[in-house]
């Protein structure tokens, strides 16, 4: 599920206020516990804290982080993973197998939100999970006993929630990244640079980063008062309000989708046929046009994401107005949806309204202010329908289609499938992209063919950056919505002088 990554700062930094770094994001924030984060602006801020055996740069490669080398014995299926030694959390502590070894377990026996879990290590999910193959057999080194192909598992290794960490006498998670917490509300998180973090390096960059809850609407507004370095994470659809003079806006590709999530458990939802054309209906209108910056939508996966059917029309069946006449209620049902208020748009509304009224459903649209109170709706059996904004953190689509397989941890969709999860395993299987992300398309066709679950459009993310304070050209800027901070890394500018 999707949250957004911004930062405020304050009017007329200057030389002195360089090392500190104002971010602004379009919601607020409940943990940044990586067995707690459960939203994407929680999940980007992750890797600022901890470390992981693996990671993605700014280019979206994966690249080792902690791992320095790694082998797979294929006799045995065990894959060892040599850690690089001379990394220390942030209370001075050095990193080594022993805090992989327990990163790893605490994460196979938690709840975690995590759609997937480290599903390729043996004993990590299901009933079993008591005996999770992992070893450390010297200081440095890890062994794992896993079951699908190396080069998947590694992939799996990057998820948000697989951070290597510490506990304190708190139980409060410590990190070996670039930062600490030194604070947490739910509209302001303040980091500190740790001063123990292996790569300290000669260039100037922030000792302290200031990320500040902005709602969508009020961004322009802020960015006007020149107070922001950052505002990341913004919806291409707030354009109009990013642009200014006094910064850049750098687009992202469109690779989040805004979801029509329907209850095929819940009259008058319950008749595949009609949930089928309702979707063809949907696909056919404009709704995308009904902000700046979207796309039209096909399929759950956006364009540019294995797996994605974003170019096959051959999902919609036939004309639209033969259908409505035939397939319409004969009385008149009143449907609740859901969504966050800070999402809402008249148009959407309107366009949905219409839609659903062409087959007799009338849909009252409900806005929540409150991220926790949408997340116990979206697991309630009874939720008629909700709507909401997925956001795909990679290409690869793994993690969001195992939301629709028996053993996810969150039922989000009121749908899994045996054979989604027979699918999503086999292409963990497969060290082929093409091959996997062909397996990926298989599983997200029968989702379509399920119709419960409708992309309304496909929209990107925005990173919008203080001109004086990108160290390198918007060119070098990468897929993930947190790469300003390698926009930084080359160095900053002398003084970003007074507000104009």
């Amino acid at each position: 599920m999707i949250s957004f990554f911004c930062e405020i700062g304050h009017a007329g930094t200057t030389k002195k206020e360089l090392d500190k770094l104002y971010v602004a994001v379009p919601n607020g924030f409940e943990s940044l516990d990586p067995l707690k984060a459960a939203i994407a602006q929680e999940w980007f801020v992750l890797p600022l804290i901890y470390e992981y055996l693996f990671r993605y740069n700014s280019k979206d490669e994966i690249i080792p982080d902690l791992a320095e080398v790694w082998a797979f014995q294929e006799d045995t299926s065990t894959i060892r993973i040599k850690i690089r030694e001379g990394h220390f959390f942030s209370d001075g502590s050095k990193v080594d197998a022993k805090s992989v070894v327990q990163s790893i377990t605490a994460y196979c026996l938690s709840t975690t939100p995590s759609a997937v879990g480290l599903r390729g290590l043996v004993g990590c999910s299901g009933a079993n999970n008591r005996r999770i193959k992992i070893r450390a057999v010297s200081d440095y080194n890890v062994e794992m006993v896993i079951t699908m192909a190396p080069s998947a598992f590694i992939y799996q290794l990057t998820a948000a929630p697989m951070a290597v960490l510490k506990r304190d006498k708190n139980h409060h998670a410590l990190g070996s990244g670039p930062y600490r917490l030194e604070s947490l509300l739910h509209d302001m998180v303040v980091l500190k640079k740790n001063d123990f973090f292996s790569r300290l390096t000669s260039s100037p960059s922030p000792s302290q980063l200031v990320i500040q809850y902005i709602a969508e609407d009020a961004i322009g507004k802020e960015l006007k008062k020149n107070n922001l370095d950052v505002a990341s994470m913004y919806l291409t659809s707030s354009k109009s309000q990013l642009e200014n003079p006094n910064y850049v806006v750098i687009p992202q590709a469109a690779h989040v989708t805004q979801v029509l999530v329907l209850n095929p458990n819940v009259v008058p939802f319950k008749d595949p046929k009609l949930r089928k054309v309702i979707r063809d209906a949907i696909y056919e209108s404009e709704i995308s046009t009904c902000a700046e910056g979207r796309m039209p939508a096909i399929g759950l996966i956006p364009t540019g994401v294995g797996g994605s059917i974003a170019n096959d029309r051959s999902v919609i069946h036939g004309p639209i107005a033969a259908k409505n006449h035939k397939l319409a209620l004969k009385n008149p049902v009143h449907v609740e949806i859901f969504q966050h208020i800070g999402r809402k748009n008249i148009c959407d509304e309107m366009t949905l309204k219409h839609i659903f009224a062409n087959f007799n459903i009338f849909l009252n649209f409900r806005y929540v202010d409150n991220y926790s109170e949408l997340d116990k709706l979206y697991v309630d059996k009874s939720t008629p329908a909700y709507i909401e904004l997925f956001v795909f953190l990679t290409r690869d689509a793994s993690r969001f289609l195992s939301r629709f397989t028996p053993h996810t941890t969150e039922p989000l969709f009121f749908y899994t499938d045996p054979k989604i999860e027979e699918l999503v395993n086999k292409a963990l299987n497969l060290g082929e992209i093409k091959q996997r992300f062909l397996l990926y398309r298989l599983a997200n066709t029968r989702i379509e063919e399920k119709s419960s679950t409708v992309a309304l459009y496909y929209i990107g993310h925005t990173n919008t950056i203080r001109r004086c304070r990108a160290g390198k050209s918007p060119e070098q800027i990468g897929y993930s919505p947190n790469s300003f901070l390698f926009l930084i890394e080359g160095g900053l500018a002398d003084d970003c002088g007074e507000p104009r």
